[in-house]
């Protein structure tokens, strides 16, 4: 059912007028289309822009009311044009994420910032999943070989049965992951200061110092936001720690494992492999050592995209844009005092 004010609003005709850019990059043309229509049912006008870069981003967004972000900075010179020359009232972003956006600034200038928490929880588990178990038997270097008109016998792999998972950070996504581990028998540590150890034991996992976890697992995966405090948490010495048959898979943000230490570490044996979504640099690079190492498996920044992802995470972060329109604090604002900016509108 839409609120009191949805109707009210819309009779006097104030939300036909909100434009709500779109910069995100369309998966699908169906689902990006269905997302437009949606966008609609709330009364907004669309404008799909696609990802946003360089000086074009102000004069693409200067009449847009609200934007559903994808990757696009938005850095303190281009939230105080989009203020003080533009009309935006609020960055929706599309995903949790958020290291892209100067919350300082947004607050600053009276711009709201939210997130979507929470929905891309299940198919970012699921790639998790995926990228471990192509990881450790092997998956790709059989493909490539295949493809190649090759039946020769290759690496033997690493069973996943019975053997120990680590996670860092134990939030949604990591419970997922879990959760689609579990059937294999496998084992869990979890490290996250944020979790009590009683919740940690109470979904099946061991609570573990990071160093220890590091050593213990046959497997550890990274779930963690990308935070002064997490930039390059997993460097040379984190690596070291790791068992030389263990594997690195992270599908958070890239910038939380130092990619140099990286691929040292595949290169010498360190470690036996890695399984990675995101990157330091995105796109990669194509001179990336990444693109050239037979034991890293590889996806573009994809985990958090299937066939439901548009709607999903868009109807979300319209959700929260909805909220604005109709003077609440939308459910996921990351900057609570944007409303204390002076001639906030």
């Amino acid at each position: 059912m839409k609120p009191a004010f949805f109707n009210g609003l819309r009779k006097g005709g104030l939300l036909m007028k909100w434009k709500v850019a779109l910069t995100i990059e369309a998966r699908g043309d169906y689902e990006m289309f269905r997302l437009q229509e949606l966008v609609r049912e709330k009364g907004f006008e669309p404008v799909f822009l696609g990802p946003l870069a360089g000086k074009a981003r102000a004069a693409r967004l200067m009449d847009c009311d609200a934007v559903i972000a994808g990757g696009d900075i938005y850095d303190a010179p281009l939230l105080e044009t989009l203020r003080n020359q533009g009309r935006m009232k609020i960055i929706a972003r599309f995903g949790v994420g958020y290291d892209q956006v100067d919350l300082e600034a947004a607050s600053r200038f009276g711009i709201a910032v939210t997130n979507t928490a929470g929905t891309m929880a299940g198919p970012v588990a699921e790639m998790t999943a995926a990228l471990l178990l192509s990881a450790a038997r092997c998956v790709p270097f059989y493909d490539r070989m295949l493809r190649g008109r090759r039946w020769d016998v290759g690496p033997v792999g690493t069973s996943v049965h019975g053997k120990t998972v680590g996670l860092v950070g134990f939030g949604s996504i990591a419970r997922g992951f879990m959760a689609c581990m579990a059937g294999f028998g496998c084992r869990f540590l979890a490290f996250d200061p944020a979790v009590p150890p009683e919740e940690v034991r109470r979904l099946g996992a061991e609570p573990t110092p990071l160093e220890e976890l590091a050593a213990r697992s046959d497997f550890v995966s990274l779930h963690v936001p990308r935070t002064p405090e997490t930039e390059g948490l997993w460097d040379q010495q984190m690596l070291r720690r790791m068992k030389p048959a263990a594997i690195l898979i992270n599908t958070s943000r890239g910038g939380i494992v130092r990619e140099a230490d990286l691929i040292e570490a595949l290169r010498d044996g360190t470690i036996a492999g890695a399984g990675l979504d995101v990157f330091e640099q995105e796109p990669l690079p194509p001179d990336s050592p990444l693109l050239h190492l037979p034991n890293v498996v590889m996806t573009a920044h994809a985990a958090g995209w299937d066939d439901q992802t548009e709607l999903v995470t868009g109807g979300r972060a319209l959700e929260n844009i909805l909220d604005i329109a109709g003077g609440r604090v939308p459910r996921d604002i990351l900057n609570a005092d944007y409303a204390q900016a002076p001639g906030q509108r």
